[in-house]
């Protein structure tokens, strides 16, 4: 019973040491001001890491990034953004397997102005080159 203990407290350790190691990497993308990929690296933490150290104060500072009006703004034309490439990369799929490859394009392109160091863009590409 005593190893059991032992176990589950180097089990716990481990946790934490990677809940913080996830707070690093959220706050360089915070403080690097990439606010898409900071407040997913922070929502990760808050799920994967629950009750620890490192997602407590992962929390506050979430909810102070997310507080300010600004990347709040950015945050919300993200998510529109995301969306839009998703419908536009399922257009460009419909028109590919209708055999309309010049309609196909015209969608793709879009996905890969808008957002091209996304892996949306990357997908467009993709079917692009084939």
């Amino acid at each position: 019973k005593k190893m059991g203990k032992k176990a589950e407290e180097k089990r716990n350790r481990f946790k934490e040491k990677e809940a913080e190691t996830a707070l690093e990497r959220a706050r360089k993308l915070r403080d690097g001001k990439k606010w898409v990929e900071a407040e997913s690296a922070y929502r990760l933490i808050l799920t994967k890491y629950k009750g620890t150290k490192a997602a407590n104060l992962g929390r506050k500072e979430y909810l102070a990034m997310t507080a300010d009006p600004e990347v709040k703004s950015l945050l919300s034309r993200a998510k529109k953004l995301k969306r839009k490439c998703e419908v536009w990369l399922e257009i460009g799929e419909c028109y590919l397997k209708d055999g309309r490859p010049n309609e196909a394009s015209k969608y793709l392109r879009k996905v890969i102005e808008a957002y091209p160091e996304s892996e949306y863009a990357k997908t467009a590409k993709e079917k692009l080159e084939r």
